[in-house]
């Protein structure tokens, strides 16, 4: 039996709206801190399935002082619901700020401005500044101070006592003391989450900040704190920025949580996938020359300007949450009864063809033993969903619409690939044989079947050394846009002698998956002439209709990381249901860019045209290269329905990740059913994108 899922707290609090608060000259008002909050709360319910209850909110004006502490106590410190070892998250959205130390006032320190010019040394309290706080919406001088890390790590350190160390900190601010003057006129509408310190002789004294004195390292990022493991924004001499898409630091960790494997990923393993943001930053000022008309000239100013988060605790290496709210197994569709017929969730376009063989288990929650009730089979396949059999009824009375199923066997032709190693290799004699037994067993760890040969013309060849495989990928595609040779793809090695090559099985398993989805598609192609994609890049306020950059299929773009794109669908037949994924050959990864919501009409099917990356709902699309690349290729690969088709089943991580699978390795009987097929009614687009370091030299 599955075990039941660890109960899972959070405190989440958002703030835009400061206007009970004192501000000063060039501060102003978040826009997007909010609904970063409603989106943390999003992937907890409807990813971590944590329920609604057990999640406090906190917004906009409610977010006082009192409020947020009193919270903080009531639902996490002395909840008695929570259990010692429970996963318990705080997380926090709003600006933040730096006060002086009074113990340090004699010490000025020094951080370097959001606008590019040149640190302040001298004795000024706008700039000696080395307490962090987070910032309430009724903060104002002399009254209410806003809420210390010292103040926060004592709730923290009582919160570990009394609950354990299951802690998780996720902090959307920053604490540089530069403020956010000329917020405002920044492009775009990006501004800086931070004020500056309220205008105190010194911090005021509060009970918490008092006690904290007794324990010397009761600060929150305390970077040997064993009470919690905190996610920051920035480092403290930067600053965390918002868009017009929301803040950068929670876009780009919701995108990643729900991308990647959960299971085995750990805090410092998340946190080294959020890369450093580094972008141009422009300002449009009046100037003191004047136009024609009298009018000051507009004088344009840009900076460079870094974000880089911050993993701290010496808790950072474990797994996410102690591994204990791992959310859904993206494998896993739903099944439903349809007149007394079993129909699964998953049809051509995922493809399933007649034969192909499911795990039936309860719930769809990940767990390393599930709940296995069943094995199926397909024997008549829709575009995006498929009659099954049972092997045998479900166990313990099970209802239908309470299980999920996932693929652990195709009847495609096998994929083939050939070892090209010298015979005398050990590690390829190991490999080879685990690939021999797996295929004999009719293993389930596996899902695209392999097949050894000895023919250079596979789509994949392989060649193990003692510590490392080097692949040749023989795949159409990448030939296709490859002006020289298709760069070989080189993994170290990982399976102990032992475990039979298990390990190193799934990731060229993982490439099989990669290539097979890529080059996946219906030959019929009947949307084809009546649904067109392009590429166009977005300037500020809108994407540049001039030119589609995506002319023939093909995207050549000049590597930029603060550039953003927008793909334009337009369909001149009856509406279509989308789903849009890169696939990433330099590491096989296949993410999510866009699904269409499967119970919203308004944002539904495709009925004329969609612009996806842009809008106010929209997360900006952009492609750049990696540290000391000069050239990368990937695809962008549309997929279309008339009905609605979940796609999450074909995601994969760009590490490879194995998955736990079920506990049963009995072989299914299926039933013939060649006549039942029905490819029709889905299609897809592919387009290449190339990204050069220099696009000039690189033109054909």
């Amino acid at each position: 039996m599955a075990s039941e899922p660890a109960t899972f707290f959070a405190l989440i609090v958002g703030i835009n709206d400061y206007s009970d608060a004192v501000f000063e000259d060039g501060e102003e008002n978040l826009s997007h801190a909010v609904n970063d909050a409603k989106r943390m709360r999003e992937f907890l319910t409807k990813t971590l399935d944590v329920q609604e209850v057990n999640i406090a909110q906190i917004y906009d004006k409610a977010a006082t002082r009192d409020h947020i502490l009193s919270t903080f106590r009531t639902h996490l410190i002395e909840n008695p619901a929570i259990k010692h070892g429970d996963p318990v998250l705080f997380y926090f959205a709003g600006h933040g700020a730096q006060h002086i130390d009074p113990q340090e006032e004699e010490s000025p320190v020094s951080h370097q401005n959001y606008d590019g010019s040149s640190p302040q040394t001298d004795y000024d309290e706008d700039h000696i500044l080395v307490l962090e706080a987070i910032c309430p919406a009724d903060r104002c001088p002399d009254s209410v101070p806003d809420i210390q890390d010292r103040e926060l790590g004592v709730l923290l350190r009582r919160l570990a006592e009394s609950k354990g160390d299951n802690v998780t900190v996720i902090m959307d601010c920053c604490h540089s003391g530069s403020g956010t003057r000329g917020a405002s006129s920044i492009w775009s509408g990006q501004r800086a989450r931070c004020l500056r310190p309220l205008r105190h002789t010194r911090p005021v004294p509060t009970a918490l900040t008092a006690e904290s004195s007794r324990y010397r390292h009761a600060d929150m990022k305390y970077r040997s704190l064993h009470t919690h493991v905190l996610l920051a924004a920035c480092r403290p001499d930067e600053q965390a920025w918002e868009t017009r898409h929301g803040g950068w630091f929670t876009s780009k960790l919701l995108q990643l949580l729900s991308s990647h494997s959960l299971p085995t990923m750990t805090y410092a393993s998340l946190m080294a996938k959020v890369e450093k943001m580094k972008v141009k930053r422009t300002s449009e000022e009046p100037g003191d020359e004047k136009d024609e008309n009298g009018e000051p000239v507009m004088v344009h100013t840009s900076w460079w300007c870094t974000q880089t988060p911050q993993c701290e605790g010496r808790l950072k290496d474990r797994l996410l949450f102690d591994g204990k709210c791992l959310g859904a197994d993206r494998r896993l569709v739903r099944l439903r009864d349809k007149n007394g017929r079993v129909k699964v969730k998953a049809g051509d376009i995922h493809g399933v063809t007649p034969g192909t063989q499911f795990l039936i288990q309860k719930g769809n929650l990940f767990s390393s033993a599930p709940d296995i009730l069943s094995k199926a089979v397909a024997t008549e396949v829709e575009a995006v969903a498929s009659y099954v059999e049972l092997s045998s009824p479900l166990k313990g009375g099970t209802a239908v619409k309470d299980c999920f199923a996932r693929i652990i066997h195709r009847l495609e032709p096998p994929y083939g690939l050939a070892f090209t190693s010298p015979t005398c290799s050990t590690r390829q004699d190991i490999v080879q044989a685990g690939l021999q037994a797996l295929t004999e067993e009719d293993s389930e760890e596996l899902d695209v079947p392999l097949v050894h040969s000895s023919s250079e013309e596979e789509r994949l060849l392989v060649t193990i050394h003692e510590d490392k495989m080097e692949l040749v990928r023989n795949w159409p595609l990448l030939i296709d846009n490859y002006h020289g040779s298709v760069p070989m793809t080189i993994l170290s090695l990982n399976s102990n002698p032992g475990e039979r090559g298990v390990y190193d099985l799934q990731r060229i398993c993982a490439l099989a998956r990669f290539d097979f989805y890529l080059h996946h598609e219906n030959p019929a192609h009947p949307y084809r002439g009546r649904v067109s994609a392009k590429l166009y890049k977005v300037r500020p306020g809108r994407p540049d209709r001039s030119r589609n950059l995506a002319e023939g299929g093909v995207a050549h773009l000049q590597n930029d990381n603060s550039t953003e794109y927008a793909l334009h669908l337009e369909n001149t037949g009856g509406p279509l249901y989308l789903a849009v994924y890169y696939f990433d050959p330099s590491n096989h990864a296949i993410q999510e860019i866009y699904k269409a919501p499967a119970h919203n009409p308004s944002m539904g099917p495709l009925k004329k045209s969609l612009m996806i990356g842009e809008g106010p709902l929209e997360s900006p699309i952009s492609f750049f290269l990696g540290e000391g690349e000069d050239e990368d290729t990937g695809f962008v690969k549309i997929f279309l329905s008339e009905r609605y088709a979940e796609m999450k089943m074909i995601e994969q991580d760009d590490d490879f990740t194995p998955m736990p699978s079920g506990e049963s390795k009995e072989q299914n009987r299926h039933t013939d059913a060649e006549d039942y097929r029905k490819p029709g009614n889905w299609d897809s687009i592919t387009l290449c994108i190339k990204v050069h370091r220099d696009l000039e030299s690189a033109r054909p």
